[in-house]
């Protein structure tokens, strides 16, 4: 059977339980749809299963699809139910407690004992490291290779399978944090690595962290 000519966009959302798929005619309005269990080991499976079906059920060619949209519930979930990867953080020395301490934003002025929830990075695999980058880019202390070395060694004895780095004003010169990344992976070439510069190269700490953090958590 003939291929159609027709131009066609395609979305699909992989959710816990399901994978779901629309498939829309641009030239008729014609909606296809389908449905697979997630395949939560490695969730591309069923995706790749579900537009192969779609392709080959309605003799669309693949090249004709022009647009896609993916959506998921996965980190979401993995953030709820605390399932994500175990994760490390190396920051600069003396902030490692930023992601509890926060920016003092308060949700109740008034509620004094408001329990918070825990930290996706327990205190103990958050490691902190001699360096420092100026507000305007410039490095004035140059990293301790020395605790670098250390960090691994506990990063490897801990089982992490994921870590972030996140140094101050990295946003300015990211040098420290892709060093740190390039020595990392040239020695746990199995592990994760998220650096802040990349995920989220802007101004103010809490933020940047926070959002390397949780980038590290979902790998």
């Amino acid at each position: 059977m003939k291929l159609d000519k027709a131009t066609y966009k395609l979305g699909f959302d992989i959710g816990g339980t399901f994978t779901d798929f629309i498939l829309l005619n641009e030239n008729t309005g014609r909606i296809y749809s389908y449905k697979l269990l997630t395949t939560s080991k490695d969730p591309s499976i069923a995706v790749i299963n579900g537009i192969k079906y779609l392709i080959d059920q309605h003799n669309i060619n693949p090249n004709n699809i022009v647009h896609t949209t993916h959506a998921t519930t996965l980190i979401t979930n993995a953030f709820i139910e605390r399932k994500g990867s175990k994760t490390a953080l190396i920051c600069t020395s003396g902030f490692s407690d930023i992601i509890e301490i926060g920016n003092e934003m308060r949700y109740d002025i008034y509620d004094l004992l408001m329990e918070l929830p825990e930290p996706i990075v327990s205190r103990n695999n958050r490691y902190e490291i001699d360096e420092r980058i100026t507000a305007n880019g410039n490095v004035y202390k140059k990293i301790d290779l020395s605790q670098l070395k250390k960090i691994i060694y506990n990063l490897n004895k801990s089982n992490i399978e994921s870590v972030g780095i996140c140094f101050l004003h990295s946003y300015k010169n990211n040098s420290h944090e892709n060093t740190v990344k390039e020595i990392i992976k040239s020695k746990l070439n199995n592990l994760c690595v998220s650096v802040s510069n990349e995920v989220s190269p802007g101004i103010r700490e809490y933020e940047r962290i926070s959002t390397t953090l949780c980038n590290a958590y979902v790998q």
